[in-house]
């Protein structure tokens, strides 16, 4: 390659070379310049996934624009070689200036808060660079420091290609969430960053071993060598830094980098020009001016709080109001998609009951009893949002043949006019621009691409894509107007239990990425003043609504109460938001099937509580009963007597949402599914409690899981291979392939363990294969949830509600043929069922109470 011309640049020598590629210096013969080039390895290049992976990495990382961050220029291909064109950087390796026993202290400060403060800029980008080392960090001659290879780490974590070209020294700067496969945050590259410091400070790294497994070992389990003993001249301040940034859970360190940077700058500024570190050190003279000032400033602070609130207690107008909760609606069925009036004084919505048979849209004026009905339409109508004039409502409608589009409805007249029609695979949300110019649409064109944000002119009638997820994630949804109408928020699902809150400017450009907690978002909306984001989220383990600045940082909780939280909307003229509580509560109940009378079973509640209890399933001797529950605020698995007594938590995972507990063959053991990380895996534990395991760790939605008859392999439902196929996986974790090639979903294997029974996304007939490979054949042609079925060993118990009553029947293999079990009284809902190891019980959980309703929250700052 040396002395080659690519394109326009001139190859002059070599650089390096590492498992990302090989870069070459050179000269760019048209702009004069001397550039780095680094050329991607052929299997990014020539894998059309891969390339496209890197191309919206390298996109988001040539965005970035720092001092202490290498330049991207372009990315070009020539020869069908892909390669990157960076900033060259005449200096050295952080790694090559570290000698034997590390760096002076103002040095190490000098470069550590450089560093930091190319990590914040990329943070505040929503940029992780996931592969921070020394060698990844260079130094030019004045001491500038310049962070390479951003974007550059997933990629190669996609292709497995740092795997194959790793060396000792890449593993020994990885978090532990990274070594375990689990999604990263920013938090990864603070602990990464960590390391790089201990290693300025003590000229070796805080984790070492002769062999990657006990590299990992130590990063897992062990605390690195104190570094007071290897540099005793370190300061407390410092040393603090750094054991928080090497903190193996990730809540135990600094939660931004912002926060670490502030901390090392309050250790730079003391340092003396002279190089003398330990001058940070105060005389006791001069400690004792200062604590003396500073006894004097608290109590002129002290005096003035208690001046504020002298005057604040004497004056009626300034007294502070406390957040109030208030019902909007309270209507039979469900109310969703709040959406405030200009003037705040109204909210429109939409609203479903049975007796309607779809949604339409209402609207409630706050504090009266008037409620209007705005659309009867045969289709259903959902989503409003106003006009900035207050004169028009928008909305989404659909129909049952897959026709979705936006119309808008007069408030004078009731005129209806079409806005927006086509064949969409779906919308989730629309939201009109405060200037009145556009509405922005969360929806789809087709079922096979990912949700996206639209941007529809409303005069012109043009529609224009704004965002691009990644092909494989569910898609952007909750799209909301900022209250100037530059900007748009809205959440990006990776799958539906995994989701982060982006904003990106209506103009176009890459969205920003403002959280990282990979949970389960429902809705966003800005403040009036449009500095913050609110949205609903499980991220603290229970549903609730959370704030989080515009420009980043920490999210903070919205103190509001309620069962399920979604939805939220804030008004852009008063103080008040609103969002919608879903009650939900389901309970387990018990029939004797045995030797009854059809139609005169009375089921026996056993087990209850105020918050949904489902997915009962009988151990296999009939004693134990293993079941999910929501009364702790998020999905835990739960066990019991068989008759519902002594209830006990086993599942230890700390706000997890887990669920689809089956036995073990034994009894000794349960299986479920949790989602620790945003996606979902599959866990093992004791039937007592104790002994929980991880076996599945990939990225993907593993769930449902079942055992083998032998109860040697777990079977289960994943979404990995790019659609849903049942799976199987050994105890160990080490050993899986694909079983279904035509889709799969929630498996149940027969008694003699010979055939794996399935139904596929969504809902489906039940199909069965053998697990010798043959071909899979339909066992019956009845359209089932997959919660709706229990298999026994001469058939299947499923639940009819295609009829007037909801009803239990049972096919039978031997015949053919399906007849009624159980006919329930009451039509409300009910799944899941399971029989007894005897035949004699069936449990099922039934819906005793469901409902949406809008709640108001005023004095909303």
């Amino acid at each position: 390659m040396i002395g080659k011309t690519i394109s326009h640049y001139k190859i002059l020598e070599k650089l390096g070379e590492g498992g990302m590629g090989v870069v070459y210096k050179a000269d760019d013969t048209k702009l004069d310049r001397q550039v780095a080039l680094k050329f991607l390895p052929h299997a990014v290049s020539a894998n059309e996934t891969e390339r496209q992976r890197f191309l919206v990495e390298a996109k988001a990382a040539a965005a970035l624009n720092h001092s202490n961050i290498a330049t991207i220029y372009a990315i070009e291909e020539a020869d069908d070689k892909l390669f990157i064109v960076m900033e060259y950087i005449d200096g050295q390796e952080l790694r090559e200036l570290v000698p034997t026993g590390g760096l002076e202290i103002k040095t190490v400060v000098d470069y550590a808060s450089q560093i930091a403060e190319g990590l914040q800029a990329a943070h505040e980008k929503g940029i992780i660079h996931r592969d921070i080392k020394s060698s990844n960090i260079m130094v030019t001659d004045k001491g500038q420091v310049k962070i390479m290879d951003f974007g550059l780490a997933k990629v190669g974590a996609g292709t497995d290609l740092t795997k194959g070209h790793s060396t000792l020294g890449t593993l020994s700067y990885m978090s532990p969430e990274q070594i375990q496969g689990q999604a990263v945050d920013t938090r990864a590259d603070i602990f990464s960053f960590g390391v790089v410091l201990y290693e300025m400070l003590t000229g070796k790294l805080p984790f070492r071993g002769e062999y990657n497994q006990a590299v990992m070992y130590a990063i897992m389990n062990e605390k690195p060598e104190p570094i007071q003993k290897l540099r005793p001249d370190i300061f407390s301040e410092l040393m603090h830094i750094i054991n928080r940034t090497l903190e193996k859970d990730s809540r135990e360190r600094y939660q931004t980098i912002n926060d670490l940077l502030i901390e090392l700058k309050g250790i730079k500024e003391p340092i003396r020009k002279d190089g003398r570190e330990n001058s940070i050190k105060i005389s006791k003279t001069k400690k004792q001016i200062i604590n003396s000032a500073l006894l004097k400033i608290i109590i002129m602070i002290l005096i003035a709080i208690a001046g504020a609130i002298y005057i604040i207690n004497r004056s009626p107008s300034g007294t502070t109001q406390q957040l109030k909760t208030i019902p909007l609606t309270s209507l039979s069925g469900h109310e969703a998609h709040p959406a405030f009036s200009p003037d705040g004084k109204q909210v429109a919505f939409s609203h479903y009951n049975k007796e309607q048979g779809n949604w339409d849209i209402y609207v409630k004026t706050i504090g009266t009893d008037s409620l209007l009905r705005l659309t009867d339409h045969l289709w259903s109508d959902w989503s409003p949002d106003w006009s900035p004039d207050g004169r028009t409502i928008a909305f989404c409608r659909s129909d049952n043949k897959g026709m979705s589009g936006i119309y808008s409805i007069s408030l004078g007249n009731g005129n209806e006019e079409q806005l927006q029609l086509g064949r969409w695979g779906g919308i989730h949300n629309i939201s009109w621009s405060p200037d009145g110019r556009f509405i922005a649409i969360s929806g789809k064109s087709s079922d096979q691409e990912p949700y996206s944000i639209y941007l529809l002119s409303v005069d012109r009638k043009e529609l224009r894509k704004l965002s691009s997820p990644p092909i494989h994630y569910k898609g952007d949804y909750g799209v909301a107007f900022s209250p100037y109408g530059k900007k748009i928020a809205f959440y990006r699902n990776k799958s539906k239990f995994s989701g982060d809150i982006y904003i990106m400017p209506i103009s176009g450009g890459e969205p920003v990425q403002l959280t990282f907690d990979n949970s389960w978002i429902k809705g966003a909306t800005w403040t009036k003043d449009g500095k913050e984001i609110i949205y609903s989220s499980n991220r603290g383990g229970i549903s609730g609504l959370w704030r989080i600045s515009a420009n980043g940082g920490t999210s903070k909780p919205v103190p509001v109460v309620g069962q399920y939280i979604e939805e939220p909307t804030a008004s852009f003229s008063s103080n008040c938001l609103a969002y919608v509580d879903l009650s939900h509560n389901s309970n387990i109940y018990q029939v004797d099937i045995r030797n009854q009378i059809i139609g005169q079973q009375i089921p026996k509640r056993i087990i209850a509580s105020s918050r949904a209890d489902y997915e009962a399933e009988y151990s296999p001797d009939g004693s134990k009963i293993v079941f999910v529950s929501m009364r702790s605020g998020t999905a835990e698995i739960l066990i019991c007597d068989g008759d519902g007594q002594n209830q006990r938590q086993i599942s230890p995972i700390d706000r997890a949402m887990g669920g689809a507990p089956k036995w073990s063959p034994d009894g000794s053991k349960i299986v479920f599914d949790a989602r620790t990380e945003g996606h979902a895996d599959i866990f093992i534990v004791n039937a007592d409690g104790g002994g929980q395991q991880r076996i599945t760790k990939s990225e993907s939605d593993d769930i449902v899981p079942c055992w083998s008859a032998d109860g040697d392999w777990i079977f289960f439902a994943s979404n990995r291979s790019g659609e849903w196929q049942v799976w199987k996986i050994d105890l160990n974790g080490e050993k899986f392939s694909q079983i279904t090639e035509k889709g799969g979903y929630a498996p149940r294997i027969s008694a003699d363990g010979k055939w794996v029974y399935y139904t596929r996304y969504g809902a489906s007939q039940i199909y069965k294969k053998s697990l010798e490979g043959d071909e899979e054949s339909l066992v019956f042609d009845i359209w089932l949830g997959w919660g709706a079925w229990f298999l026994a060993e001469n058939g299947i118990y499923y639940i009819n509600d295609r009829k007037d009553e909801i009803a239990i029947d049972f096919f039978n293999f031997h015949t053919q043929k399906s007849h009624r079990i159980f006919s329930k009284v009451s039509n409300l809902p009910i799944r899941t069922p399971a029989v007894s190891p005897d035949g004699q019980y069936l449990i099922y959980a039934q819906i005793d109470m469901s409902g949406r309703d809008i709640i108001l929250l005023e004095n909303f700052q």
